[in-house]
């Protein structure tokens, strides 16, 4: 190969890398979760899931427009049963429930069609939800955004929601309490 060719498959490898980039654009559930905390929900019907993310926490902090394909897939028991867009102008157009007959699993996806530079919070919206049984769960499977560099990114994939809720510490303790036992007791044969 040429030294031309070289350095023009160097250039466009190049930018591919940084097209395909993954980002640090920061989504969780906001009533029982935090920035980076997946929430932790109990076993139930008619659950509500309030989606944020944080605009700053891009690589630049903040975003040229509007976050795309953001999508929020389940797993497990947790079954999709509705979703309010919560984004400014958002219609039903910016957004899609499935399972549908050309994708056949749970999600939600959304896109958010300001033009205008974001910064800050921002509620993407309300999922409702069922998880009658676990293990189950609902995570961010993937979406797009254009940093203040002009350079588009990926989200890193995240658990928003899992069940079942953590045990309490009452549980916690009585579990210890067994196992202080069971080893008190081994001790004494």
């Amino acid at each position: 190969m040429r030294r031309s060719g070289i350095l023009l498959a160097s250039a466009l490898l190049a930018f591919a890398a940084k097209a395909a980039t993954a980002g640090s654009l920061d989504f969780w559930e906001n009533s029982r979760g935090a920035e980076d905390v997946t929430a932790h929900f109990p076993t139930g019907t008619a659950q509500v899931a309030e989606i944020y993310f944080d605009a700053d926490s891009a690589e630049t902090g903040g975003l040229v427009f509007g976050a795309t394909e953001m999508e929020f897939r389940a797993t497990g028991s947790v079954d999709f049963t509705g979703f309010q867009c919560g984004l400014a102008g958002c219609n039903a157009a910016d957004w899609a429930m499935g399972p549908t007959t050309k994708e056949p699993f749970e999600f939600v996806r959304v896109n958010d069609s300001d033009t205008e530079e974001k910064h800050g919070l921002y509620h993407m919206g309300t999922i409702t939800f069922d998880g009658p049984q676990q293990p189950g769960s609902m995570f961010l499977y993937g979406c797009n955004y254009t940093t203040l560099d002009y350079v588009e990114r990926t989200c890193t994939q995240f658990v928003v929601v899992q069940l079942p809720e953590p045990a309490r510490a009452s549980a916690l303790l009585a579990g210890a309490a067994l196992l202080v036992g069971l080893c008190a007791r081994r001790r004494a044969r």
